[in-house]
């Protein structure tokens, strides 16, 4: 079932729950895909009237992972950014339901489900011709917007490796850290973690 990682994620267990599974995906209990599938997850807000007025999906960022094995970086490197980072890939808010904060709440509720089972970057793309209205809205939301030409850097493989996120030039760029997540939690949340 897609997204089952990360819904049975629950602080150390789901921390457990991924590590096993990486585990697994490394020495080939596991196949490659069905463990990306298993860490995406669609997030879905209704209207009162229980119609669907919002969506948004996560996936593990394969293109990135493809380009690291194809770089010839250790596998166990490459796997390991599917439970570190985590991309949004979509976003789709019904023209009819904007501007009443449910972009917002799947935003959190995705930071709120990767970073509380140990991911540490939630990030995204959006195009370079819609960046004023974007920028803002993620902004908004709590998210830094990675300035043209600069990158993320992320510690994989327990620090071993370095990868350095950026954008193409049609394409900018909306990351959250775990780092962040927690600073703007409520206190209530920050004692779970």
């Amino acid at each position: 079932m897609a997204g089952s990682l990360i819904e049975q994620a629950d602080g150390r267990t789901g921390r457990k729950l991924l590590q096993g599974q990486l585990a697994r995906a490394l020495n080939g209990e596991l196949d490659l895909l069905t463990f990306l599938k298993d860490v995406a997850v669609p997030f879905v807000a209704l209207d009162s009237d229980a119609r669907v007025v919002a969506a948004l999906h996560a996936i593990a960022p394969g293109r990135v992972i493809g380009e690291l094995v194809t770089q010839q970086w250790p596998r166990s490197a490459s796997l390991s950014l599917a439970t570190r980072a985590v991309k949004i890939a979509a976003l789709w808010v019904d023209v009819e339901s904007r501007r009443a904060g449910f972009g917002t709440a799947l935003l959190q509720s995705c930071c709120d489900a990767y970073f509380s089972a140990g991911y540490r970057l939630v990030y995204g793309n959006y195009r370079a011709r819609e960046k004023i209205t974007s920028e803002s809205f993620y902004r908004a939301a709590g998210f830094q917007i990675l300035p043209h030409g600069e990158t993320v850097l992320l510690g994989l493989d327990n620090g071993a490796h370095v990868l350095s996120l950026g954008t193409d030039e049609d394409q900018g760029m909306f990351y959250m850290t775990a780092a962040d997540w927690r600073r703007r939690a409520s206190p209530d949340q920050r004692m779970s973690d």
